[in-house]
């Protein structure tokens, strides 16, 4: 070992595809099974010739930086080493990366929203190496690329969202802007308490539009500190207006709608059918909060013949981007049951 360790060294140009892995997403037992095992795999890995180390241990390692790509580690000197062996391990096998003499190392990945553990071995003038520190590393999140609402309002009339886990991201912050820009409210959410039927925003409500910014975040320096992916794009969240409108607005030859506004519409449109649910044909397009039906199909309406259901979708613009509300609330010309 004292002079093979020279050889030990070897640059990795493989594509460690098994590291570019949703490790987050497995089972709680399956994920600490792997870690355990690339840990007891990289103390293992030198065998005996680490009784022959004549040093002290490297201490305080921890990773202190991330890119999309890359991750950098630091610990602190171990006493009569020279030299530092990198290496890594996917709980079934070891990879020696390379020798650096500093107390430093950044580690480039193949591709985004990877992981590893990575060990730090110490080694002395003789060139043997002694016990390595073990850290799991991760890229910071990618760009949160899919969101599972479409400006959808929940039961309780609050907005709420939902998104694909990052493949790397210990938690997320969630940020809710009003249609002004005006943050309305900031939620962190660790990867653990987040659950796909998504969070709430208790602060918001059917009144207003909203867009939502989602990024995520990883702990680095023994989890003093976070540091932050890419942001996501904005999701728009539209409220479809609530009706108003009751049994006594409904005419034989007319109905008056009616519904609260929303702030942030630029106007609403009202839709028509004479099945619940098909065949809606829009018949106005309104800048006011409400609207006299009295034509379909350019006949006039007959609401002792035909039963008429109703939806009315707000329209909504921020900045240049045109963005409606859903359509799953109906009324009928005979009930309304907003």
């Amino acid at each position: 070992m004292k002079k093979s360790i020279k050889y030990f060294v070897t640059c990795m140009t493989l594509v460690l595809a098994f590291f570019v892995t949703d490790h987050k997403a497995q089972a709680t037992d399956g994920l600490k099974d792997s870690l355990e095992a690339s840990e007891q795999l990289l103390q293992n890995h030198l065998g005996e010739e680490q009784a022959a180390y004549t040093g002290g241990p490297v201490s305080n390692l921890q990773q202190t930086n991330a890119t999309t790509t890359t991750v950098t580690i630091t610990w602190n000197p171990a006493a009569g080493a020279t030299s530092y062996l990198i290496a890594e391990s996917d709980g079934t096998s070891v990879w020696e990366l390379e020798t650096v003499t500093a107390t430093t190392y950044t580690r480039q990945y193949p591709a985004e929203d990877s992981y590893s553990i990575l060990g730090v071995y110490p080694i002395d003038a003789n060139g043997v190496a002694g016990t390595p520190e073990t850290v799991l590393v991760s890229t910071v999140p990618t760009k949160i690329k899919t969101i599972a609402y479409a400006d959808y309002f929940a039961s309780d009339r609050h907005l709420q969202v939902a998104w694909s886990q990052s493949l790397v991201a210990d938690g997320y912050e969630v940020v809710c802007y009003n249609s002004k820009g005006k943050k309305v409210q900031k939620l962190d959410v660790s990867y653990a308490s987040y659950s796909t039927s998504g969070i709430t925003f208790t602060k918001t409500n059917t009144r207003n539009t909203y867009y939502v910014v989602v990024t995520g975040y990883i702990y680095i320096n023994n989890g003093a500190n976070k540091l932050y992916g890419a942001a996501s794009g904005k999701f728009y969240a539209v409220p479809q207006p609530k009706v108003t409108s009751k049994n006594s607005d409904v005419k034989e030859h007319s109905v008056n709608l009616k519904w609260k506004k929303v702030t942030g519409a630029t106007s609403y449109s009202v839709y028509v059918s004479t099945k619940k649910n098909s065949g809606y044909k829009k018949v106005a397009t309104v800048k006011t909060n409400s609207y006299k039906l009295t034509k379909y199909k350019g006949k006039t309406i007959n609401t002792g013949k035909s039963t008429y259901y109703i939806k009315i979708v707000t329209n909504a613009k921020f900045k240049s981007k045109k963005v409606k509300s859903r359509d799953d609330y109906v009324i009928s010309a005979y009930t309304t049951y907003y």
